[in-house]
């Protein structure tokens, strides 16, 4: 069975999500026992060759957790190929998440590594730009995508 016509992601794969306003090009890197597949979106620099080891290589825009198997499922997801998950791509990142729903209160964050979450109160710019906790939909994704959206764009 080739590649692009596996519907049953796996960890590495470069993937195409698309919308009718666009596309994104990820990678799969993590699978999260409650959250599912994360995500990390490349900036795309516009069009690019299908080759998913240099797709790979692209400069990360966010991350996210996203619903991969379904999206493959429904033709939503295309799986392009599979590549090496990048060094630095590999460890399980830290994201924030807020227990307040109020914005103007500043001291409502908490990490989360996958694992065990701990309370920071106010975010310092580096927390900034750390992922949201989320699983967000292909909608969504691709919207960011488009938008030159990145983590740190999430203010909640």
């Amino acid at each position: 069975m080739s590649e692009k016509s596996r519907k049953r992601p796996r960890i590495g794969d470069v993937v195409k999500i698309s919308t009718a306003a666009g596309h994104a090009l990820a990678q799969y890197t993590h699978k999260h026992q409650d959250f599912g597949p994360l995500m990390r979106i490349f900036q795309s620099p516009g069009r690019v060759e299908p080759d998913p080891a240099k797709i790979a290589q692209l400069p990360v825009q966010f991350s996210t957790f996203f619903p991969l198997g379904a999206a493959c499922s429904r033709g939503i997801a295309e799986i392009v190929g599979s590549a090496p998950v990048r060094p630095e791509l590999q460890p399980f990142p830290v994201f924030r998440t807020s227990r307040s729903l109020d914005p103007k209160a500043q001291d409502r964050w908490w990490l989360w590594d996958g694992e065990r979450e701990w309370r920071v109160g106010r975010l310092t710019p580096s927390q900034q730009e750390m992922p949201t906790q989320s699983i967000v939909n292909d909608t969504l994704l691709v919207e960011r995508a488009l938008a030159g959206w990145r983590n740190s764009d999430e203010r909640w």
